[in-house]
């Protein structure tokens, strides 16, 4: 298979240096033309046309900024291609489902990079629900609070696709803590959202939220997201019948916990992030080997930018 990757930024290279592991041919696309060079680098070609590199690969890769990837979702529909593409899906619903429905008739895959289930603390987390290890799961919470100028510090924050009151802001930026919430969890609802611009970072969006969820077991979430936390929190507590579960996504380790408070296991696992990335492209590739659903199908994506525009909505009714 020949995989294009549109947009070279800092997720796009991630991909393209993941497609060389995996010994994948390679095309690199970005409005960057400067870009080429760190392709090149890798191994891939670079095009500065993109419809002339949509016309030779099997498979997309969408790595543009948020507000491009409607677009570059019709394209590569259009042009009959399997599509992964990074989160958010987009931020509409009507159109983009009508080219999920346009890929299936074609029997292409659309897949949404949600790397968060690939985290192995996430993955025995899961392992420990689906074993009851805590019972009945009777309420969550989902910490996601980092400092946004610590992101990338070799650009201003200001300039970026999180700086735009439309397709920006944390709750679509962090929108894998809504889908963590779901995979966890259960399916759920969108009950209410506080959320607002604190004027700290001077942003145009919300810099910090609060979503709760009613999931369809009965049981609650709090999924609470912010830009001006420092150090950095990312963790998501779930708590049973029978005792608790704590997964810290990104120190990259799980603890199950008795009802005495005793820790019961406690796993480290290994720090390099790059493989959760890895893993979930040899999914994907899988999934359209094998014609067989990916991890985290256009439908599933739909359903959680539902609750994301939902989220919004009850915090910006007034």
């Amino acid at each position: 298979m020949k995989v294009g990757v549109l947009g070279l930024g800092s997720i796009g290279l991630r991909h393209a240096s993941n497609l060389k592991k995996l010994d994948y041919e390679f095309f690199g696309y970005d409005i960057d033309k400067k870009k080429s060079k760190k392709i090149d680098a890798l191994g891939g070609i670079f095009f500065s046309n993109k419809q002339e590199l949509i016309d030779i690969i099997d498979v997309g890769i969408i790595a543009t900024p948020n507000h491009c990837h409607l677009d570059d979702l019709k394209l590569l529909t259009k042009n009959k291609k399997h599509c992964f593409i990074e989160k958010p899906i987009s931020h509409e619903i009507k159109e983009t489902s009508r080219l999920i429905d346009i890929s299936k008739k074609n029997k292409k895959i659309i897949c949404v990079g949600q790397n968060l289930r690939f985290n192995p603390a996430v993955k025995r987390g899961k392992q420990w629900l689906i074993e009851r290890k805590i019972g009945k799961i009777i309420w969550s919470e989902l910490i996601c609070s980092s400092y946004l100028p610590d992101w990338r510090k070799n650009q201003n924050y200001l300039n970026g696709y999180t700086n735009n009151k439309d397709t920006g802001g944390v709750i679509f930026d962090s929108i894998h803590e809504l889908d963590l919430a779901n995979y966890l969890i259960g399916k759920g609802n969108i009950i209410n959202c506080y959320a607002k611009n604190s004027g700290i970072l001077k942003l145009q969006c919300e810099d910090i939220a609060d979503i709760f969820m009613k999931h369809e077991n009965g049981s609650s979430s709090l999924i609470h997201l912010d830009y001006l936390t420092r150090p950095k929190i990312r963790f998501t507590r779930i708590v049973g019948d029978k005792g608790i579960i704590f997964i810290n996504i990104s120190k990259r380790f799980v603890k199950l916990i008795g009802r005495n408070g005793k820790i019961k296991k406690s796993i480290y696992f290994n720090k390099n992030l790059n493989n959760d990335y890895l893993n979930e492209l040899k999914s994907f590739f899988e999934s359209i080997k094998k014609k067989k659903k990916p991890f985290c199908s256009g439908n599933e994506s739909i359903d959680i930018l539902k609750q994301a525009l939902q989220a919004r909505k009850f915090a910006f009714a007034n």
